[in-house]
């Protein structure tokens, strides 16, 4: 009776291993899952970090504006990093006089790099541009492919009539690795020629599903009283082909 109960528990170990053994032979490694992450061009990649990651339901308004922690001037850019990311400005009547204001930002930039800022401030005259500069404020990601750069220019002219300072907001398109467009989303700027004055403010909204919300408003007075005002809404998906205006 020992001999058989040994042998039975021996035949069952036995047969334990070999189906183990088989088991683990049939079994299939699955593969851990990589999460794909938005990928950027290389002209851009080592001051990625600088383009704080933005939250997708983000919004530019009047308060972000004016907030000194989060409108931050802490992340100048080059201007090899402005020519980038604006190499490919939208052709609209938003968007389109960026151009200007970035080549004298290109001016100014180089004549303080070099030391001669100071001689090209007694060089101006009325209406011309006296001081600029770029910064990085954050990006926005949407899925794995598409996502926003956004940056800014502070601008200011010389100061006697007629003179004008602000800042513009620009987004910057990425998909796939690939620049697409370059889009103004928001401003706050004014400028006057006594008596006349103007007041623009434009916000914007980007939503999670790849969408881009904004208001544009303008208003010009006379002394102090109002003469003209226009504002408008627009609504742009965000593709890889660009900005597309719904």
């Amino acid at each position: 009776m020992k001999n058989r109960l040994t042998l039975y528990i021996a035949f069952l170990l036995v047969a334990t291993y070999v189906i183990n053994s088989c088991t683990s032979k049939t079994e299939k490694k699955v593969p851990l899952e990589v999460k794909k992450e938005v990928s950027y061009p290389r002209e851009i990649k080592k001051r990625l970090k600088n383009f704080v990651l933005l939250e997708q339901d983000f919004v530019l308004d009047t308060l972000f504006m004016q907030d000194s922690i989060k409108n931050h001037l802490k992340y100048k850019l080059s201007i090899n990093e402005v020519k980038f990311l604006s190499s490919k400005l939208k052709d609209d009547d938003v968007t389109e006089p960026n151009s200007y204001y970035l080549n004298d930002y290109i001016k100014i930039e180089r004549a303080k790099k070099t030391g001669k800022y100071a001689a090209f401030v007694e060089r101006l005259d009325i209406g011309m541009m006296k001081d600029a500069s770029c910064y990085a404020l954050g990006r926005v990601e949407f899925g794995d492919s598409l996502a926003v750069l956004i940056w800014k220019i502070d601008f200011s002219s010389y100061e006697a009539c007629p003179f004008y300072s602000g800042t513009h907001f620009l987004a910057t398109l990425i998909s796939n690795g690939e620049l697409i467009e370059c889009m103004q989303i928001a401003c706050s700027e004014s400028a006057g020629d006594a008596p006349m004055s103007s007041e623009t403010v434009q916000e914007a909204k980007f939503s999670k599903k790849g969408r881009l919300n904004y208001r544009y408003e303008s208003s010009v007075y006379e002394d102090e009283n109002q003469i003209e005002h226009a504002e408008d809404k627009f609504v742009f998906d965000l593709k890889s082909k660009g900005f597309i205006k719904r």
